[in-house]
């Protein structure tokens, strides 16, 4: 059988994964939630078999039925050159380009998730798992890849995007890890910490919410968000408002005389 790769691009690739520490395409696929890890270990054993030294692995994957020959081909020969080329021009196509090129998706399937986008506004890779076309861990594969490789700015924007999707779904917990994803780069991201401030308060854990509130309002004071999710917190806590306003009129009148005996004194 011969190889859909071609020899040197093939070459290129495998020199590239020994040097830059990339990883073999059967991890690439499992990540993407592709293929398991199962299937890889046995394809991995038929390139032993007699007749079957000289087959790639995506080729043998192909073969089972686990995954197309154009999706193997894919990431084996374009995916490292597509995040490479993110990297330098920062020039990113729709998600549906990429899936599309991928051979994950039809260009109906592409048609038609627009369509309901438009209807719905809701995020590409969103309905399509909804409609079934996708899992929800190949999704996460492609955001994540393709917003990293435009920088870490990309990344916490992204992050921040999917953190609010999730509180919006109550999944608190995917919520949390992605902020925590974003302070992990950016430890004053204003944002982030304004996010968890609402996730807290509504969670009823106070101490946590005025913790990173204050953080917020360090980062980013006049921050739209920040602003509002302030009101949110001395709204729903009126005795740390009140504390507060006494503990600023506290130190007024502590001021005054101090003021005076410098002017007349």
């Amino acid at each position: 059988m011969s190889s859909s790769v071609v020899p040197t691009q093939h070459q290129q690739i495998q020199r590239n994964i020994k040097l830059r520490g990339k990883l073999p395409l059967g991890q690439v696929l499992v990540q993407a939630g592709l293929i398991s890890e199962d299937q890889v270990k046995l394809a991995l054993q038929n390139q032993s078999i007699p007749g079957y030294e000289t087959f790639k692995i995506g080729e043998i994957l192909a073969l089972r039925g686990w995954i197309k020959q154009e999706t193997c081909d894919f990431f084996a020969v374009r995916w490292e050159g597509i995040l490479n080329s993110l990297s330098i021009k920062n020039k990113q196509k729709k998600i549906g380009y990429y899936l599309l090129e991928a051979g994950l998706l039809t260009e109906e399937q592409v048609t038609g998730i627009l369509k309901i986008q438009q209807q719905q506004k809701k995020f590409f890779g969103e309905i399509a798992v909804a409609e079934g076309y996708l899992k929800q861990q190949t999704v996460d594969f492609f955001v994540r890849c393709l917003s990293s490789a435009k920088g870490a700015e990309s990344v916490q924007r992204s992050a921040l995007e999917r953190a609010e999707k999730y509180f919006k779904l109550k999944d608190i917990k995917g919520a949390i890890l992605e902020l925590r994803e974003v302070l992990r780069h950016d430890a004053k991201n204003g944002k982030a910490h304004a996010w968890l401030t609402r996730i807290y308060l509504e969670s009823g854990q106070l101490s946590l919410a005025k913790v990173h509130l204050k953080k917020a309002i360090a980062a980013s004071p006049n921050d739209a968000l920040i602003r509002e999710v302030k009101k949110q917190f001395f709204a729903s806590v009126p005795s740390t408002a009140k504390a507060t306003e006494n503990k600023t009129k506290s130190k007024k009148s502590k001021s005054t005389p101090r003021a005076s005996w410098l002017r007349f004194g």
